[in-house]
């Protein structure tokens, strides 16, 4: 049998990424990176305890992990190395994350050849060619020339356009087509991006087209998509990029990359609609702002505000899609324990049309007078209802106590209780709670159930990651069905695979809550083996063995099962065959062969 340690070496299971990975981490501790971004950390006996940047919290839950170089948090679940701790700070991709670390600590790294950005970072370079595409037709065109008369128009200066780098998709099926082409650029990858579209005919052509283009940024400076406004007579007004590889709407904001500065030197965030709201504002001296990309608010999106802001405005439009907007969007923001203010827009439909009319100053004095979420709420379910009606002011009452459920923080849930009680003249207790959801609670769930080779497993694996691609080999459908933590290796084998490297924070995503917990569990337990890597083999050897002998007792009672059957039917010739096969089983020991073999003896 070929021993774990020669093919941690034969199989050079340590690729320059993780080389990488292991010297920065060697290089700063996640003490370092965590302090950085401000966090007030005090000592809880060898670990350190903070309130938790992820989400609202008045008392500590969050501890950093000198030994382990990791961080946990139990109030939200949220746990990882210091790369998942920056990728949540800054909304950013693993590579993005180490390079960001590399950059700000000033590491000194040799990228040998064979340091792999992989596609992420060919993507990359398509959308920022892409741009430059999109930013040369603007003024190197007749069209383009169309295209900055309306911007005119709409009072939007050179330099704004050269801050948000706006550009213009030309009116046609192959502009971008053919551009690709002629840069070679690969057709299937721009097909990914969303800057092309492939029909079911095979046929390609341009997904954006006579559009103003607004190319949307990761929050580290990164092309991830693009928005674009027609100009033309395209019912369809705006057109985003699809979910790509790169761009998941809900994680992002737009202009988020330039205005989180000016946030936190405010302390305060607006967050409107529209890519025209975000510029107009922003030109007009009213730089705290970002939009939210057409999508409903997202607790990822709320997490970026409230890592640079302490308090959040909610601008969007005054319509009727607007106003159900907002109260979606504060209902999201209850569920972070948060109570955003609302801007009143005086009639007018948009920020930007606002700012036009009544420049910046009018615009500081309504913020000041806004009204806060829950109040908000209540003056619009008042406008909903005729509260004179004894029924409707009861309908009333109810929606509002449904909306105040989604605090779980039992103070602030008290303190709205009472506002709402004194606004319409009832008794606290007169709140009906009964059809409210509450507040999903990440401590009510139970973890998974794991044996104690599970556990083993599971801990060796986290401490060294690289065991991985060798272990994998080793299962089959018929062995994930038969371990209580099957689905959990099946996602992380596959988060594995992606990178070379465990993303914490995507694997997060992907699991259920009760196995983010046990997984958050195990990670917290990981000190308590060692890291040597003869222990770790034997540790993962045994595991196996018990895996397969565990299986082997399913079949064996899958068998018992057969008998009885065939003994029912009469059918002696199949239980002749079937005996046959469970004394092999009972007969079966094994001898796991690490690196994808699995010895029957």
């Amino acid at each position: 049998m070929i021993v774990f340690s020669e093919l941690y070496n034969l199989k050079g299971a340590v690729s320059f990424s993780m080389e990488i990975k292991d010297q920065i981490k060697r290089s700063v501790s996640i003490t370092d990176v965590v302090q950085s971004y401000g966090l007030d950390l005090k000592p809880a006996g060898k670990n350190y305890k903070a309130l938790c940047p992820f989400h609202t919290e008045k008392t500590p839950s969050f501890f950093i992990k000198p030994e382990s170089d990791s961080f946990a948090c139990y109030g939200c679940n949220k746990f990882g190395d210091v790369f998942t701790f920056v990728q949540n700070m800054e909304n950013i991709g693993f590579v993005e994350a180490m390079n960001l670390i590399i950059e700000k600590f000033n590491i000194p790294v040799e990228k040998k050849k064979g340091f792999n950005y992989s596609r992420e970072k060919k993507y990359s370079v398509i959308n920022d060619i892409a741009l430059k595409y999109f930013s040369g037709n603007l003024s190197g065109s007749g069209e383009g020339n169309k295209a900055m008369e309306y911007l005119r128009a709409r009072d939007i200066s050179q330099k704004t356009i050269n801050d948000f780098s706006l550009g213009y998709a030309l009116n046609k099926w192959d502009g971008f087509l053919n551009f690709a082409k002629n840069k070679s650029l690969d057709l299937d990858m721009c097909i990914e991006l969303g800057l092309l579209i492939k029909n079911s005919k095979g046929e390609v052509y341009d997904r954006f087209r006579g559009r103003i283009i607004f190319p949307i940024f990761s929050e580290s400076g990164n092309v991830i998509g693009f928005g674009g406004r027609t100009i033309s007579d395209d019912k369809i007004k705006y057109l985003n990029s699809p979910e790509t590889p790169l761009f998941t709407k809900g994680k992002n904001l737009y202009g988020f990359n330039i205005t989180k500065q000016f946030m936190r030197e405010k302390k305060s965030s607006i967050l409107v609609e529209g890519y025209f709201d975000v510029i107009s504002l922003y030109q007009h001296g009213i730089k705290n702002v970002s939009a939210s990309l057409g999508t409903a608010l997202t607790p990822s999106q709320i997490h970026l505000l409230r890592r640079v802001s302490d308090e959040i405005f909610i601008a969007y439009d005054s319509d009727d899609a607007g106003i159900d907007a907002t109260i979606r969007g504060i209902e999201r923001m209850f569920e972070q324990n948060m109570n955003p203010n609302v801007f009143n827009l005086k009639g007018e439909k948009d920020p930007d049309d606002f700012i036009r009319k009544y420049g910046s100053e009018e615009f500081y004095e309504t913020a000041g007078s806004s009204e806060d979420g829950l109040r908000f709420i209540i003056n619009t379910l008042t406008k909903k209802y005729n509260t004179d009606i004894p029924e409707k002011k009861r309908d009333a009452v109810n929606q509002v106590a449904q909306y105040i459920n989604k605090f779980d923080d039992p103070i602030v849930k008290e303190g709205y209780i009472t506002i709402a009680a004194d606004f319409f003249n009832v008794n606290e207790k007169e709140l009906d709670f009964s059809k409210a959801i509450p507040a999903r609670d990440s401590k009510s769930q139970k973890p998974v159930e794991l044996l104690t080779s599970e556990k083993i497993l599971l801990q060796s694996i986290l401490k060294e990651p690289s065991f991985i691609s060798m272990i994998e080999p080793l299962f089959n459908s018929r062995l994930y069905s038969v371990l209580n933590i099957g689905n959990l290796l099946k996602k992380i084998f596959s988060n594995y695979a992606s990178e070379n490297n465990m993303n914490y924070d995507l694997l997060q995503e992907e699991l259920s809550p009760a196995e983010n917990i046990t997984l958050r569990i195990v990670f917290d337990s990981v000190d308590e083996i060692s890291g040597d890597i003869s222990i770790l083999e034997k540790n993962i050897e045994s595991s196996m063995i018990n895996f397969f002998r565990l299986l082997n007792e399913v079949e064996i009672s899958e068998i018992g099962k057969k008998i009885k059957r065939a003994e029912r039917d009469g059918n002696i010739e199949e239980i002749k065959k079937l005996i046959i096969i469970k004394n092999k089983f009972n007969q079966q020991k094994y001898k796991v062969s690490l690196g994808g073999d699995i010895a029957k003896q």
